[in-house]
């Protein structure tokens, strides 16, 4: 799960070099790119709210699938839409990165032996964060060579790719939850 992550770092609207440039030349400056990222943060406590005592039966076919709503804010910053549009873009990724987050953890600590958890907890946060300086260091070159618009399309692309691929893995789509007490420590 961790590589569908990675681009979200390197791409996300919230970290790009390029979505608080779109902001402050076509959309107005500071306050409507406060307004985006407010409702990705709104979205996000939604999810949260949604999501107590819920437990899916396919959780990594959901964590992955939510991550999809990432490509949202970078396709409406893209195209230049109006800063209300790319806050319901930002809305819905903020919803599926709360998705991912809680579902995620709880699906790691319900199905890892207690006695490896630690240790794979450490492994996935690693590969799930070591890209984004990477893609951060490279993100401005590219935007100066490529434009704006071309970087948020390829981080776009990227995000639907990489969920499509990672969601077409029969591993992913047909995991089912273990019930609670079913894997044994040690």
């Amino acid at each position: 799960m961790s590589s569908s992550r990675c681009p979200t770092r390197s791409f996300c609207p919230r970290c790009s070099c390029s979505a608080p440039s779109i902001a402050k030349h076509h959309l107005g400056g500071a306050t409507p790119w406060g307004l985006i990222l407010t409702a990705q943060d709104v979205g996000a406590i939604v999810a949260g709210l949604l999501l107590v005592g819920r437990r899916p039966t396919r959780p990594l076919a959901l964590v992955t699938a939510v991550q999809a709503a990432w490509a949202l804010p970078l396709i409406g910053l893209a195209l230049l839409l109006p800063a209300w549009a790319i806050a319901l873009g930002a809305f819905a990724a903020g919803i599926g990165s709360a998705t991912f987050t809680a579902i995620w953890v709880t699906t790691l600590q319900r199905n890892v032996p207690h006695a490896v958890l630690a240790r794979v907890s450490s492994y996935d946060s690693m590969t799930a964060f070591a890209l984004g300086p990477i893609g951060l260091a490279i993100a401005g070159p590219i935007a100066a060579r490529v434009g704006d618009a071309t970087l948020l399309w390829i981080g776009a692309g990227w995000q639907l790719l990489s969920t499509l691929v990672v969601l077409a893995l029969p591993q992913i789509r047909g995991f089912e939850d273990t019930p609670k007490g079913a894997i044994e420590s040690g």
